[in-house]
């Protein structure tokens, strides 16, 4: 259609257009090869598209083909496969939608490599799967934790988190640092991280709810006990 119109408008070197036509069904890397040509000249690269065409192309062709290929140095191919493999454990320990695997990893990554050891990795991608990080902008402030002795062993416990871990930055515990108000402000942290799912199935267990009692009848004490003072 298009070449028809420049024949019209007096092009008649379009009159005929060279054209290569394929009558096999093309390999899994031809298919790559074709989709990567064709992506790189209409628009830039979404990056998860890079992430996600770089794995699977060192799969099949090896690391030097695959940065010839994507036009790529190395440096610039092998940080797209670290990123998408660590999605993938993100995704096959709980988080569903690849995309926002691709997104923690990425974060994670963001952290000097130097800090983040096979452990450290472990940790997190653990911590998410049960909920205990739920945000992935917040391991940025793994930055300031794992070059600390104290916050980074912390972090590494099953039950650290986040939050416990950024109380300890600096040496000392919460309760060395800044006593009560560490303490509740690690109970309200960790309150906040309960999933409304499993507030609903709480309601059905009295020990929680006598706790609960117990919780707020102190709260309220101490409040009494510190505005009348």
């Amino acid at each position: 259609m298009n070449s028809k119109i420049l024949v019209d408008q007096g092009k008649p070197e379009f009159r005929e257009i060279p054209i290569e036509v394929t009558d096999r069904v093309l390999s899994e890397e031809e298919r790559l090869r074709v989709w990567i040509y064709i992506h790189r000249q209409r628009k830039e690269w979404d990056a998860r598209e890079k992430e996600m065409v770089a794995y699977r192309l060192i799969e099949l062709v090896g690391r030097a083909s695959a940065a010839n290929i994507l036009g790529i140095s190395f440096r610039e191919l092998d940080k797209l496969d670290e990123v998408f493999d660590l999605a993938r454990r993100f995704s096959e320990e709980g988080l569903k939608d690849l995309n926002a695997s691709i997104t923690w990893a990425r974060e994670l990554f963001g952290v000097s490599k130097k800090l983040l050891a096979p452990t450290v990795i472990d940790a997190v991608v653990d911590k998410v799967a049960r909920k205990r990080i739920t945000n992935s902008k917040d391991l940025r402030k793994l930055r300031a934790i794992l070059p600390d002795p104290v916050a980074k062993a912390h972090f590494l416990t099953r039950d650290g988190d986040i939050d416990s871990a950024m109380l300890r930055v600096g040496g000392k515990t919460p309760e060395q640092s800044v006593g009560l108000s560490a303490d509740l402000t690690a109970v309200v942290e960790s309150m906040k991280r309960v999933p409304w799912t499993a507030l609903a199935e709480m309601k059905k267990d009295p020990d929680i709810l006598r706790k609960i009692d117990e919780a707020s009848a102190l709260l309220k004490t101490l409040r009494h006990s510190i505005t009348s003072s």
